[in-house]
């Protein structure tokens, strides 16, 4: 009699820590670090700039998980010496990963804001629009807890019908604008 209720509780106390060895090995749950990044605003706006940002990622499984940026764009160009724009994205990544590299496809939706005294605001622009952030991602694990990732995207931002005057004076709807990005950052894996 003391067998039967033993087995059952041994069964309910180490399947889970099996069912996770089996499944739950290797994968990363956590992600977070920083990232030099540039985007590159398409004609009219016509501006690239370096920045900074963080970022942070949340693991389901191998195949994909909830990764989330921020971006500062603190300085500009000769042309534009004041870009001042920030971005800042949520979405899905989906993909694979072994424990030494991954690689995903990324569908982030979130905003790009234009700083209230930058050129690109004083020409017409709004400070704040949606924005879609679509690319591909590479990332590459070392044993250490460290990585390494190369962020390959489209910031896809829909003006709408705003008038934006460009340097030379000529007025134009922006409609919906795709802008190259890159990124290369590093950080720490649990």
């Amino acid at each position: 009699m003391r067998k039967k209720r033993v087995f059952p509780l041994a069964l309910f106390l180490f399947c889970p820590a099996v069912v996770v060895a089996q499944f739950g090995s290797g994968v990363s749950r956590v992600e977070a670090g920083a990232q030099f990044t540039e985007l590159a605003l398409s004609a009219p706006v016509s501006e690239k700039a370096a920045g900074v940002g963080g970022r942070f990622s949340y693991n389901f499984s191998r195949f994909g998980g909830v990764d989330a940026d921020a971006n500062h764009f603190p300085g500009g160009s000769a042309r534009n010496p004041n870009f001042g724009e920030t971005t800042g994205f949520v979405g899905a990544r989906i993909g694979y990963a072994t424990d030494s590299i991954g690689l995903f496809a990324k569908i982030r939706p979130g905003f790009i804001h234009f700083a209230q005294d930058s050129a690109a605001a004083s020409r017409g622009l709004s400070q704040n629009y949606f924005a879609l952030d679509v690319g591909a991602v590479l990332e590459r694990y070392f044993k250490n807890h460290t990585f390494v990732r190369l962020d390959f995207g489209d910031t896809v931002v829909p003006y709408g019908n705003t008038l934006y005057v460009d340097a030379s004076g000529t007025s134009r709807r922006l409609g919906t604008q795709n802008n190259p990005s890159a990124s290369i950052g590093f950080g720490f894996y649990f």
